[in-house]
């Protein structure tokens, strides 16, 4: 990544506390086409429980 890209935690410490969650899509895999989920579980980690991302920490 870039050195003049924003980090991650930086970008969150600046969103808003409050919002409205419009939709929420899993990728199970790489490649894969999004799935809208009506209902999500979030693990302890803050990681969406079927998406691809799930387990790999950014920050």
């Amino acid at each position: 990544m870039s050195s003049t890209q924003p980090r991650m935690a930086d970008i969150l410490a600046n969103c808003p506390a409050t919002g409205q969650v419009e939709w929420i899509g899993l990728r199970p895999g790489r490649g894969e086409p999004i799935n809208k989920a009506e209902t999500v579980e979030v693990t302890a980690d803050e990681d969406l429980v079927g998406d691809r991302l799930q387990g790999i920490n950014e920050m």
